[in-house]
Formats: structure tokens, C-alpha cells, sequence
């Protein structure tokens, strides 16, 4: 795999901006009235959108400490417990809310399960950027 990208200045500058997109996004779609937001077809696989919004989330902080900051030998477990934990929070949150939006235990599985993906893509490519800073 060509990690050229990830030593890109641009992308590790947009970065952090991505996330804060990100997350206003996520809390939207997860706590605003679900008359209020915009049907899409997709929106039909809500399992499939936490597993992808809530890995997404995770990959993007993850990026953040390998490609932003450059710190590489700093462990990136972390980052996945707190995806998950964010991801419990908003089911929390939808839980009391005072109008129509539903918490459930298959929400917290599939944010779970999007997170876990998303580190093992971090490990990854934290090997891939190990290894050409060690030939550089």
C-alpha cells in the first residue's frame, strides 16, 4: 500500500476539520425529530449508517493521532473505546429525548461493530506509516 497519501500536509491540516463536520452530522441524523430530516432511501439501513457513521467517527480520530499529530507509537485502543462510548451516549440521549427517537441495543452493536473495523483499518495503515518512516 502506497502511504504516501497520509504524509500529505493537506490531509493532515483537513483532518480535524472533517471530524468536527462529522460529528455535527452524527448528531444531527441521531437527535434532531425524525420528521426533520430528510428522507433518503439510504437512511433505510440504519444499522449499516451506525456501523459506517460510528467507524467513520473512529477512523477519523484515529487519523487525527497518526496523520495530524504524527504520534505513531501512542496506542490507538483508546480510540475505539471512546467511538463506542460516544455511540452510547447518543442511544442515551435519544433514550430522553422528549420526542420521537428510539435507543436500542442493535444501534450500540452496529456503532460497536463500525468502530472495531475502523481500528483494525488504524492499525493497518499505523504499520504502513511505521514502516516508510523507518526506510526514510
Amino acid at each position: 500500500m502506497n502511504t504516501t497519501i497520509f504524509r500529505h500536509p493537506l490531509l493532515a491540516k483537513s483532518i480535524p476539520w472533517t471530524l468536527v463536520a462529522w460529528t455535527l452530522i452524527i448528531v444531527y441524523l441521531t437527535t434532531f425529530p425524525s420528521e426533520r430530516i430528510v428522507d433518503v432511501p439510504l437512511f433505510k439501513y440504519d444499522k449499516l449508517g451506525h456501523f459506517l457513521i460510528f467507524g467513520g467517527w473512529t477512523f477519523l480520530v484515529g487519523l487525527i493521532q497518526l496523520v495530524t499529530l504524527n504520534q505513531l507509537k501512542k496506542p490507538l485502543y483508546p480510540i475505539p473505546i471512546a467511538g463506542v462510548l460516544f455511540g452510547a451516549f447518543i442511544e442515551l440521549l435519544q433514550y430522553v429525548l422528549p420526542y420521537q427517537r428510539f435507543a436500542s441495543w442493535e444501534d450500540i452493536i452496529a456503532n460497536t461493530l463500525g468502530c472495531m473495523v475502523a481500528y483494525a483499518m488504524l492499525l493497518y495503515i499505523r504499520k504502513q506509516l511505521k514502516q516508510t518512516s523507518d526506510i526514510t
